[in-house]
């Protein structure tokens, strides 16, 4: 099964990442909302991912740091961004979708990374 991004927004709907232009283009950090579903199909999961620059990671974080879920540019350029997003989500097929989201998830945060059903907690 493979997949494909079928939403890219930021992650409250405020912009189109498309137009989206930095104050400062050396020290930014913006969050995405991907909706990636299978390419046979309409239905999407959610994930974020975090763009920023390492200049803006030096400014606001406590080192030592793990940045997980994140793409750090150089600059905002919103078709280099897309196409490396898009060379992730290739890299990632599997047998089902919970494979693939599964393969997804090492990339991107995923709705339900972590996520237990009722039953499962209460075991």
């Amino acid at each position: 099964m493979k997949a494909e991004l079928k939403l890219i927004t930021d992650l409250f709907g405020e912009f189109s990442p498309a137009e989206y232009i930095p104050v400062n283009d050396d020290v930014f950090h913006i969050t995405l909302l991907l909706g990636i579903g299978g390419v046979d199909s309409e239905a999407m999961d959610y994930f974020d991912v975090s763009i920023c620059t390492l200049e803006w990671v030096r400014l606001n974080n406590v080192k030592p740091v793990i940045l997980n879920n994140t793409i750090l540019v150089d600059n905002y350029d919103f078709n280099e961004i897309l196409k490396y997003i898009n060379e992730c989500i290739n890299l990632c097929d599997g047998k089902n979708w919970h494979e693939v989201a599964n393969n997804l998830s090492k990339f991107f945060l995923w709705e339900y990374d972590r996520y237990k059903t009722l039953s499962a907690v209460k075991e």
